[in-house]
């Protein structure tokens, strides 16, 4: 969603051969669906404070922020600005990339830190950003919800899990009563388990290949169908006389630009006008605008409480 965001907050300085490859690679019909989809995240965002503020069981708890820094040098377009402060409530703070860039990545590594309640850390290495560097889009997204029927945590122990290159690793697996009902579809060559969250209509979907090694040609059942995740599975309440899933936590991070531009988005990369309307006078003393580096990082732990 971070991702769909940008897209969105640069939408107006992009020419229609560039907004054709975002849609698709989003699976995005027009500017009106990825301006729904934004719309409607956002208010389920603001729907859930308003939950919490009111005292009211739910969950889970999501945080969604966004902020920019801008070089002294620059000023951002009026109406560009309106966009960002009404929009998505994102401040934009004036700093000194060509002297403090070292300076700047610690301030934007302890906003990211406190946005996702310290599970995202460092997000920018040391020597990411540079002297000539104009513009920094941030974007966080927080979670975290609890089980509307949490694991006992002392029927938690280590079995087997299969591991991509075959070897096997003892893990910690969460388990439910005996015979316990559970959403549940078993499909071709795989089976969902949803597990749902305390007082609301989300849930966290677990999909399990049939075979230890199956997961390849799952993802690739993902990968090839892009309305895959967004059908209606048919999932029913079953009872389940063995449910066990791992208790994990771990992060990924990677710089996404090649990837971006493998997969067709390219014009964004290259200094051909394309990011102009951004600033005030398009930023062309300094050569002009255009995206250099994409930094992602993601965490997730899924233990007895919740994820």
């Amino acid at each position: 969603m971070a991702n769909q965001v940008l897209l969105k907050e640069i939408k107006k300085d992009q020419k229609d051969v560039l907004w054709n490859k975002f849609f698709l690679i989003w699976d995005e019909k027009s500017i009106d669906d990825l301006n729904f989809m934004s719309l409607q995240f956002t208010s389920m965002v603001s729907n859930l404070r308003d939950n919490k503020k009111n005292n009211r069981i739910t969950s889970p708890f999501i945080s969604f922020a966004n902020s920019v820094w801008i070089d002294r040098s620059f000023g951002l377009n009026p109406s560009y600005k309106r966009i960002l402060e009404g929009s998505y409530n994102a401040k934009a703070k004036e700093v000194d990339f060509a002297n403090k860039a070292d300076q700047v990545i610690d301030e934007v590594n302890s906003w990211v830190k406190n946005e996702t309640k310290g599970l995202i850390k460092n997000l920018l290495p040391h020597g990411s950003l540079y002297g000539d560097t104009a513009l920094l889009f941030a974007n966080a997204l927080y979670c975290k919800g609890q089980w509307d029927q949490k694991f006992d945590k002392t029927r938690t122990r280590n079995m087997n899990f299969h591991l991509l290159d075959e070897e096997i690793a003892q893990v910690p697996f969460m388990t439910s009563k005996r015979d316990s009902r559970q959403l549940y579809g078993l499909f071709g060559g795989y089976k969902i388990l949803s597990t749902p969250y305390q007082g609301s209509n989300f849930s966290m979907y677990f999909f399990l290949p049939n075979e230890t090694d199956g997961l390849p040609k799952l993802v690739k059942k993902l990968k090839s169908n892009p309305g895959f995740m967004h059908q209606e599975f048919g999932l029913r309440k079953e009872d389940v006389s063995k449910l066990w899933i791992p208790r994990f936590k771990f992060s990924f991070e990677f710089e996404a630009s090649e990837t971006i531009k493998q997969m067709g988005l390219k014009l964004p990369f290259m200094n051909v006008g394309e990011l102009t309307e951004i600033v005030i006078g398009g930023g062309v003393e300094r050569g002009g605008l255009f995206l250099s580096k994409v930094f992602h990082k993601s965490c997730i732990e899924v233990n007895e409480e919740g994820t």
